[in-house]
């Protein structure tokens, strides 16, 4: 079997690569070939996957968070997953893939994972920081689970993470100002005062 693995997350970092790599690691377990599209924040490609590994595609998982273009896999056998999902039983999603995959059309929505929208007089806007001490797998985990979450629930959300190196992606002033709710998920010293009240 040969095997397509698209992956995508709010941050474009943790979750999509522990989902791709989830996946992969049962399907090589069943002595399939696998290929991997891990799309970034914005659901770009990174890295491209060659037409010729396109067309040898018996079937293609897109464990989705964000949207995602899927123009190229047109007309493949496609299973469609929350990425979050994949992380549980990756061994479980295979076998229902390979049972429930169909020939995907662009006119198919692109992502599993849907928001369920809140009415705009309930949707808050929310600003968040998270940080570890070394800024790498628990922050941006954290702002994945975070954004992921204020999603599905209809509300706005901006997540500056932190790390050895400082902010990444910082919060604006304007930003802030404009916050209903700040969430501070942090394992180091964030200095709170921008945000006072």
């Amino acid at each position: 079997m040969n095997l397509i693995i698209v992956s995508s997350c709010p941050q474009g970092i943790a979750t999509s690569f522990l989902a791709a790599r989830a996946l992969e690691r049962a399907a090589l377990d069943r002595g399939w070939t696998v290929s991997t599209d891990m799309r970034g924040r914005d659901g770009q490609q990174p890295t491209a996957i060659g037409e010729a590994d396109i067309a040898a595609a018996d079937l293609v998982i897109a464990a989705l968070g964000t949207p995602v273009a899927l123009d190229a896999y047109t007309g493949k056998a496609m299973y469609q997953l929350p990425v979050t999902e994949a992380l549980a039983a990756p061994a479980a999603v295979l076998d229902t893939a390979v049972q429930e995959a169909r020939p995907w059309t662009p006119s198919e929505p692109a992502v599993a994972a849907k928001a369920s929208v809140a009415a705009d007089s309930e949707a808050r806007q929310i600003v968040a920081v998270t940080a570890c001490p070394t800024g790498v797998a628990h922050t941006f985990m954290a702002a994945e689970a975070l954004t992921a979450a204020a999603e599905a629930a209809g509300h706005r959300i901006r997540v500056e993470t932190q790390g050895s190196v400082g902010a990444q992606d910082p919060l604006t002033e304007a930003e802030i100002a404009a916050a209903d709710v700040v969430i501070l998920a942090c394992d180091i010293e964030v200095n709170p005062e921008r945000f006072a009240g």
